[in-house]
């Protein structure tokens, strides 16, 4: 009895006395159903004290619609962010910055509900907010820089993108000091607008047609620069300069700089400079066997295209269904494509010939023993995607 006294009031310290904060940590344990109920039950209590549109209420508010987005509620989780930004701009005012947190809740729910243009409505809505109390220059200003590019970047926007990031770099450059992993992670989402654009990342199978129109106008008579390696390559270099001028820099760290450096060499065939970089990389994890095996043991994709789901009818009678295709490939000590098999298709010849097409033009960071690159075979590919089958002949 004593042991159990004890565990009790062990446990009882550990928890924390505020609700709301217990229910963050219901929320990170993924309890989200007891994070809801206790949500619900901390706004009743807090309408007492505060009444219906007290600031107090804008925490519990989105912990509730945190909570329902949680149980896949996402309606009922809008209804609760619209109600705490509605709280907070009562108290606070229609373009308080404070309110920036709910409105990026808000598009993640309309993105995880595949309505991607509400959830671009909602980014461009917390930017201005952003963009109106602290100026184009300011360095508060970076944290929204940086969540509005991530998102144009996901969302194939590549030029959008690399102006966000090239303010960072430019905010970073005056204003945050020396080695500042912002300044790295800008120049990293750089480097990337220009990968992406030589080496595009697959569309979303998410993406209404709503979308792909607003992604078409982001770049309409903007001409692909397929000569893009220079800019690129200058970003990650500056990368590996501020790692290696960084007391506190790591091995690992000045190798993951390198990486990435050599991985861009491989996509744009410049397979010296590649190599050479590859060694010096497995030299600096010489003390890291686990990293260097998770980094060199097997081929990895750095770029392999997928086809877009097959175009879904618009009198969808059937349900829709999952489809696959697995495929094994022989890829060269460079990296690339030689061979491809089909393993299992299903449903059989519906998705399997658009695949190898694009699988064809893959490039992989190839496996390499001893610090040199071998080619390997049986290298899986697993392609999923959503069809609707075609009905029954009625006989």
């Amino acid at each position: 009895m004593a042991a159990s006294a004890t565990d009790e009031t062990i446990q009882e310290a550990l928890e924390p006395e505020d609700p709301a904060s217990r229910i963050e940590v219901q929320l990170t344990a993924g309890e989200f159903a007891d994070a809801a109920t206790a949500a619900e039950a901390l706004v009743e209590d807090v309408e007492e004290v505060s009444g219906r549109y007290g600031l107090a209420l804008k925490r519990p508010l989105t912990l509730l619609g945190d909570a329902l987005l949680g149980m896949g509620d996402g309606p009922g989780a809008l209804t609760a962010y619209e109600r705490a930004l509605h709280v907070a701009r009562v108290n606070r005012g229609l373009f308080d910055p404070d309110q920036v947190d709910v409105v990026y809740r808000e598009a993640v729910v309309h993105a995880t509900m595949g309505d991607r243009v509400a959830a671009d409505a909602r980014h461009s809505y917390a930017f201005s907010v952003l963009l109106r109390a602290y100026g184009r220059e300011d360095a508060r200003l970076v944290p929204g820089l940086f969540t509005l590019a991530e998102w144009h970047q996901e969302n194939h926007r590549v030029f959008s993108a690399r102006r966000l990031f090239d303010r960072v770099v430019t905010i970073a450059a005056s204003q945050l000091p020396p080695g500042d992993p912002r300044m790295i992670r800008a120049l990293r989402g750089v480097a990337a607008t220009f990968r992406d654009e030589r080496f595009p990342r697959n569309v979303s199978a998410t993406r209404n047609r709503a979308a792909m129109s607003s992604y078409r106008d982001t770049n309409r008579n903007r001409a692909v620069d397929v000569n893009n390696f220079a800019p690129g390559e200058r970003a990650l270099i500056t990368v590996i300069n501020l790692h290696q001028e960084n007391p506190d820099s790591t091995d690992v760290d000045i190798a993951d700089g390198m990486l990435e450096l050599a991985d861009w060499y491989l996509l744009f065939e410049k397979y010296d400079r590649a190599f050479a970089l590859y060694e010096r990389v497995w030299q600096l994890l010489e003390e890291d066997t686990a990293r260097r095996d998770a980094t060199f043991g097997a081929p990895t994709a750095l770029y392999l295209p997928f086809p877009p789901n097959p175009k879904l009818p618009d009198d969808v009678r059937l349900e829709p269904q999952t489809g696959i295709v697995e495929l094994a490939l022989a890829v060269s000590d460079r990296g690339k494509v030689e061979e491809l098999d089909t393993v299992r298709s299903e449903p059989a010849g519906l998705m399997d010939f658009r695949l190898r097409k694009l699988v064809r033009r893959a490039r992989y960071r190839p496996a390499f023993v001893d610090a040199e690159p071998v080619a390997a075979a049986d290298v899986p590919v697993e392609y999923r995607f959503v069809y609707v089958p075609e009905e029954a002949d009625e006989t």
